[in-house]
């Protein structure tokens, strides 16, 4: 990435600033000055059920993007803190750039859209922000950030990776009340490291694209696993309404969480935060030499531990790998099949973790919602976890 001229912070901040107040009025002139002049969209494919044909897709571009207000303001103000008052963006920024060229792919953008869209920001900002201090510097940034997202998405492309696949859906097996596994087969196989997240479309609610966990490593037949509790729009939907024959739409990978096989590992997760977790399980039993692990897994009643048994099978065949099962809440009529502990995941690992002396030298890896994952962080910091061996993803 080449040196822009530097400048006072106060300046590019100054009109960083004008442009986050007015993006309000700022985004309708930018979404039609970019429709009127791009050319239409690359064809993408659609999800359908098993009973109906795919729709055609649109080639408008307002049909085949959903701008969501909050995401995109918190988007821009991430990358707002990335600027440090320079028309240039810092390393994890310009990553986060790249990625973002690569995954608008689903939509149909390919580089060749973003030098319109580029002109499309430039031009509307002008309108409402020229002449203003940092103007021109704002407008060098917004190029570079389109020329960085083009460059991912040119990069995606030449190197033979689609932008979506095809994913029919094999099995339909509802566990629990609010956990449903599917597995489903990609055509054709697109690679995961185990411990990702890929983005899936569904056709119960083609708007919207969603993060699932494989909980099975990537394999060549193109075989996916995926774990589902029924919180949101989406999951509910999947959970009522998936069957057997439909097509789902998979999109990028993405995600950091990962185990070298080479230092003990504690594994802490929430629900069907188990999914990426058990892939790593699965992944480290094919070693000569697997490393310590132990999962403590928690789940809100005993109800939710809907893999209990598949996982105490596996910790009696590989005696390197320890299952801790963690309920919140214990039924009076629960008879669960293996022992259960009460209490959350997190409490249960730090209660044991406490004691240790070599916590320093133990992966850590973390998987659930937003809040058990934060919680998690910072009790493991203050029982002495190394912070570059505790891994995570929030998305």
């Amino acid at each position: 990435m080449g040196r822009h001229a530097k400048m006072q912070d106060s300046s590019l901040d100054h009109a960083l600033e004008q442009a986050l107040e007015r993006w309000a009025a700022l985004l309708p002139r930018v979404c039609q000055r970019f429709t009127d002049s791009a050319p239409a969209p690359a064809e993408v494919q659609r999800p359908h059920t098993v009973d109906r044909p795919a729709p055609a897709p649109s080639s408008r571009w307002q049909e085949r993007v959903t701008i969501d207000d909050h995401l995109l303001n918190s988007t821009l103000t991430y990358l707002r803190r990335g600027t440090s008052g320079t028309p240039e963006f810092d390393d994890e920024r310009t990553q986060f750039l790249l990625a973002l060229g690569r995954d608008f792919r689903k939509f149909g953008a390919e580089a060749e859209h973003y030098p319109h869209l580029a002109q499309s920001i430039r031009q509307s900002l002008c309108e409402l922000t020229g002449g203003s201090p940092g103007a021109a510097e704002l407008g060098e940034l917004v190029d570079l950030a389109c020329h960085l997202m083009a460059l991912g998405a040119d990069n995606d492309a030449e190197s033979g990776r689609p932008a979506t696949v095809h994913a029919t859906v094999l099995q339909v097996d509802r566990r629990s009340p609010d956990v449903t596994v599917v597995r489903l087969q990609m055509d054709p196989p697109t690679p995961w490291w185990s411990g990702q997240f890929i983005e899936a479309q569904t056709p119960y609610t083609p708007h919207a694209w969603r993060y699932y966990s494989p909980a099975i490593p990537f394999n060549p037949d193109g075989l996916a696993e995926l774990h589902i509790r029924a919180v949101g729009e989406s999951s509910r939907a999947i959970a009522e309404q998936a069957n057997k024959g439909d097509v789902w739409i998979i999109g990028a990978s993405y995600g950091h969480i990962r185990a070298s096989g080479e230092r003990p590992v504690v594994m802490i997760a929430g629900s069907t935060g188990l999914a990426p977790l058990r892939a790593l399980i699965l992944d480290l039993s094919l070693l000569p030499d697997p490393p310590r692990v132990r999962l403590f897994w928690g789940a809100r009643t005993t109800a939710g531990l809907y893999e209990l048994d598949s996982l105490m099978g596996m910790a009696s065949a590989w005696p390197w790998l320890e299952v801790v099962a963690i309920s919140e809440h214990l039924e009076r009529d629960a008879s669960p099949s293996h022992p259960v502990r009460t209490g959350t995941a997190v409490e249960v690992a730090c209660n044991e973790l406490a004691a240790e002396d070599n916590l320093e030298h133990t992966e850590i890896l973390v998987a659930g919602n937003r809040h058990m994952i934060a919680n998690a962080a910072r009790a493991l910091l203050d029982l002495g976890a190394n912070p570059d061996l505790l891994r995570f993803d929030q998305h």
